[in-house]
């Protein structure tokens, strides 16, 4: 598995833990190198964040139930002791609430689609470059559902979503992102973002960043205007 170096010129802030401290990750793969990646990745997005590390499904699950200040699980989908989507569950159980995300080198539509009805917040591709998986896992920290590029469409019933009435990188974007981007076209404050739609301002910030990422835009302005050009409205963020 190769992962390439790429460059984010997108300011980064800091993302703050569920509980308003450090932000807490567990990461689970016996693959050394894909585990090095992903740990390198989170401190990209957080360098304060504590991670702990392990191989197997047994060792996640005792992290996880001595670690209950746990902001996102990453588990990889082959390693030992994980039996395929249905194997989140032991981790689930142990800690309900915390987003777990499932990475995997080969992957179905069916495995994404049982892993959303799971109440699985992730389904990423260890083929992506390194900037791919950090935008990957900024979409889950903040809260959102992420599903490969080439799947995206699907919900938790595996049913196509709204997103599929757009094209072109529009298309990427998730439901919150839309949001975001819909209240970026009425020309509204970060803060007004925030108390809108009920999350932190931080929050909201890693959504923009995410959404001139997708687009290309320089800023929000940029990006605003390009979906107004579209006819997006407030509406069609929903």
């Amino acid at each position: 598995m190769d992962y390439e170096v790429e460059v984010d010129t997108v300011p980064t802030p800091c993302v703050v833990g569920r509980g308003g401290g450090v932000m807490q990750v567990l990461v689970a793969d016996d693959h050394e190198l894909a585990r090095f990646a992903l740990c390198e990745v989170l401190k990209r997005i957080e360098p304060a964040a504590e991670i702990f590390e392990c191989d197997d499904l047994e060792k996640a699950t005792k992290l996880a139930a001595e670690n209950d200040g746990l902001d996102l699980i990453v588990l990889d989908l082959v390693m030992p002791g994980m039996t395929g989507v249905d194997g989140c569950a032991v981790i689930q159980r142990e800690r309900p609430g915390t987003p777990v995300a499932i990475v995997s080198g080969q992957f179905s539509r069916t495995d994404v689609v049982r892993a959303l009805r799971n109440g699985v917040s992730g389904f990423i591709s260890k083929s992506l470059g390194l900037r791919g998986l950090e935008n990957a896992l900024r979409v889950v920290l903040a809260g959102d559902k992420y599903v490969p590029v080439e799947l995206m469409g699907i919900d938790g019933s595996g049913a196509p979503g709204d997103i599929e009435k757009e094209t072109g990188p529009f298309a990427t974007l998730t439901l919150r992102q839309r949001q975001v981007l819909g209240e970026l076209v009425t020309g509204r404050s970060n803060a007004a973002i925030a108390l809108g739609l009920d999350i932190s301002e931080a929050t909201v910030k890693l959504h923009v960043g995410g959404i001139l990422r997708k687009l290309g835009a320089r800023n929000r302005t940029e990006a605003a205007t390009m979906a107004m050009e579209r006819g997006w409205d407030q509406s069609m963020a929903h």
